[in-house]
């Protein structure tokens, strides 16, 4: 026997709506709308071919969700910039306030999503030799970072922003606590617990984590850092994965931040 569908549907799709068909039942379970015979014996359903964009869409769209509400909360973050001006402090609030939306975003999309981001949770992943293997390629990925820096710095009319080098001299603990423990942990639940084990529901694990890296380092709006954030976003995700949990990914995203913020010499 035969199905019989539609020519100008996808194999495997309702004629009607397009919906993935399911093999248990006779009739698409979107639009009602028969596609055999239910007389007919149960048959497999030709398994559906998407694209990866649709694949991303109809699986994981919780991702797109996931960055506008990021974007949303980030052009919050930057109003009292906008508001206070330069010399008012404004840039030290966008750091402060930064830290904080995202946090209160990543703990929305956490207790939204907690089935999926409980389980990237429920293991600490510190004692694992991954962790370690981790640990030291952060060592050379930090060095890189800051003789690329310093050379763009140099041969460029770039100028790095010292706000939170200002706010690290004036006030060290907030400093620690807005730049280095907030992003280590709300950043790893959004796109580590979150986006991430998400994208693998529609992609293969490369390319789920060479999107959310991709994602994870746009969000952070520096042009000429989106090639490091990107190989940063990538270390994070196969730590993520080889530990299966997050927990080792917060604790190099905050080893990270406090070695640039306080230990690597400064531009």
């Amino acid at each position: 026997m035969t199905i019989e569908l539609s020519k100008s549907s996808p194999s495997g799709c309702c004629p009607k709506c397009s919906a993935p068909l399911r093999p248990e039942i006779y009739f698409c379970p979107y639009c009602a709308e028969g596609w055999r015979n239910s007389e007919q014996g149960l048959e497999p359903t030709p398994e559906p071919v998407w694209d990866a964009e649709t694949r991303i869409r109809l699986r994981a769209g919780g991702a797109y969700e996931a960055c506008l509400l990021y974007l949303v909360a980030l052009f919050i973050a930057s109003l009292p910039h906008f508001i206070l001006g330069d010399q008012q402090g404004g840039r030290t609030w966008d750091v402060i306030l930064s830290a904080v939306c995202i946090g209160v975003a990543s703990l929305w999309i956490g207790f939204r999503n907690f089935p999926l981001v409980k389980e990237s949770l429920r293991l600490s992943g510190l004692v694992s030799p991954w962790f370690l293997l981790s640990a030291l390629m952060l060592v050379p990925l930090l060095a890189v970072n800051h003789f690329y820096h310093a050379l763009l710095l140099k041969e460029t009319s770039v100028v790095i922003d010292p706000s939170i080098y200002v706010l690290a001299d004036q006030h060290a603990w907030v400093a620690g606590l807005f730049v280095c423990v907030f992003p280590a942990v709300f950043e790893e639940l959004g796109f580590r617990s979150y986006v991430y084990p998400l994208l693998q529901r529609a992609l293969t694990p490369v390319w789920a984590a060479v999107i959310s890296s991709a994602l994870f380092a746009s969000l952070h709006f520096s042009f000429w850092s989106w090639p490091y954030l990107f190989s940063l976003g990538l270390l994070f995700a196969f730590t993520a994965t080889k530990c299966r949990s997050v927990w080792p990914c917060v604790a190099l995203h905050f080893a990270h931040n406090f070695a640039v913020l306080f230990l690597l010499p400064r531009y």
